[in-house]
């Protein structure tokens, strides 16, 4: 919730629901673009480390990752606001995370192109389950660049996840 219920423009807004929540997903979109653009000021070019099957590797941030993890709508609304929250502190996430899974990248149901390259130049998805502020459960999903790209074995952040794809396979 933005606003307590006896704020001005509540008041005039009356019973009328519509009103709110349009003023509410306002609001939702002014967080995720600044979370997004302060982000992506700190983070693009710094780097952290993750460990997958007991091997650590450097994880980098890109500006799409970033755009991405930011617009993420992960369930039920003050999730939202909670994942964006821990954007400024996600390199300390990924370095105490556990890696719980994996999946074949497959660029199959994108259309974008900009996501086709790049799940095209990803091998595999790693999924790493993190606890939120509010105590739920949530999986950061890192790529991982495939061997003959410039950036072979790093690992990018791509976004955040409630639940990890089904057909995941476990490690």
């Amino acid at each position: 919730k933005c606003f307590p219920d006896n704020v001005s423009y509540l008041k005039h807004a009356g019973a009328n629901r519509k009103e709110r929540d349009k003023v509410e997903e306002k609001c939702e979109r002014l967080n995720q673009k600044a979370t997004e653009v302060k982000a992506k000021a700190e983070l693009v070019n710094q780097t952290t480390q993750c460990i997958i099957n007991g091997e650590c590797h450097e994880v980098i941030f890109t500006p799409n990752g970033i755009g991405h993890y930011a617009q993420d709508l992960i369930g039920k609304k003050n999730i939202f606001w909670i994942k964006n929250e821990i954007l400024p502190k996600i390199q300390d996430y990924i370095k105490n995370a556990e890696c719980v899974g994996k999946k074949v990248s497959d660029s199959g149901h994108n259309t974008r192109r900009k996501t086709i390259k790049l799940k095209e130049n990803t091998d595999y998805f790693y999924y790493f389950k993190i606890k939120l502020p509010n105590g739920e459960d949530a999986y950061l999903h890192l790529g991982r660049y495939k061997k003959g790209y410039t950036k072979e074995g790093k690992c990018y952040l791509y976004s955040i996840t409630k639940n990890p794809p089904e057909n995941m396979e476990t490690i």
